[in-house]
């Protein structure tokens, strides 16, 4: 559907035409969430020089299509590249939207979060999010959608950083309140930050049973390959093989492997995390 309209679109206005291009952008989100980032990082590459031209490197729409660009470049394991990407438009966005944009400024500080915990930087991080909680909060209140979002990657900064009792208390107040909303995906974001706490505090068992009844769910709504039910099914190995569980956990590995490397590529860090958990495990 989406590319028969931008073949009209094309058709009628042009190829370069505002119109087209925005419509082409929607067509690399939709391809991004049905993991096809190499398909969506094509056209938001082309997309970008033609909202320069048109509109400006300050316009809305230019600032909008790096940002994705952003997250497919993180999405790839290309973590400087997006960090640099992030850098570059979060002042024009801040200037331009506001500090509290929640479609701008405030995705994009917390993408950049994100990014920096991949990068091992967790403190810096923290204080991205430390800051932007405080800013956001006055605005939405402490269960606003954003503050939610910006204090799950506060708990994903607090594990990496070892601080393993704090990030458990969020993460537990985060799964509340989404359990009480009925928002699955939300809780089950959450969980994973839970179950970081759990794997590092020496509770693998506790951390199964969460994981267990997670995975069926996020399967159920994202599926099979989507990168949240894949990332609990490494946690899941990572689980099993500390119970003792060696050829179940191998098991799994063996299964999400493939996958990661079709999707996200050979080097990519995740899969290098899960081929080197399966040397470990086949190493015993």
């Amino acid at each position: 559907m989406q590319r028969d309209v931008i073949s009209i679109l094309s058709r009628v206005h042009g190829e370069k035409d505002p119109r087209t291009v925005t419509e082409r952008v929607f067509l690399a989100r939709t391809l991004f969430a049905l993991e096809r980032s190499a398909e969506a990082e094509s056209i938001l590459q082309e997309s970008i020089p033609i909202f320069e031209d048109r509109e400006g490197k300050e316009a809305v729409s230019t600032l909008a299509t790096r940002y994705h660009l952003a997250l497919v470049l993180r999405d790839f394991g290309r973590y400087a590249d997006a960090e640099q990407i992030l850098q570059e438009i979060i002042p024009i966005q801040s200037r331009i939207c506001g500090d509290k944009n929640p479609h701008q400024t405030v995705m994009a500080r917390a993408e950049l979060a994100g990014v920096l915990i991949d990068q091992g930087r967790s403190a810096e991080a923290e204080s991205i999010i430390r800051s932007a909680i405080s800013t956001i909060d006055d605005e939405q209140g402490p269960e606003g959608r954003d503050t939610l979002r910006f204090r799950e990657i506060l708990a994903e900064a607090l594990n990496e950083l070892g601080q393993y009792p704090a990030a458990e208390q969020i993460a537990r107040e985060l799964i509340t309140i989404y359990t009480r909303r009925g928002e699955e995906i939300g809780g089950c974001e959450a969980s994973l930050r839970l179950v970081d706490a759990l794997i590092n505090t020496d509770r693998s068992a506790e951390a199964e049973l969460i994981l267990q009844k997670m995975i069926p769910i996020t399967s159920g709504i994202t599926g099979d390959e989507n990168r949240l039910t894949i990332k609990s099914r490494y946690r899941l190995a990572r689980v099993l093989n500390n119970l003792g569980r060696a050829t179940e956990a191998e098991q799994i590995l063996l299964e999400i492997i493939p996958v990661q490397e079709r999707l996200r590529g050979k080097n990519h860090p995740h899969t290098v995390a899960s081929r080197d958990l399966l040397e470990r495990i086949r190493a015993k």
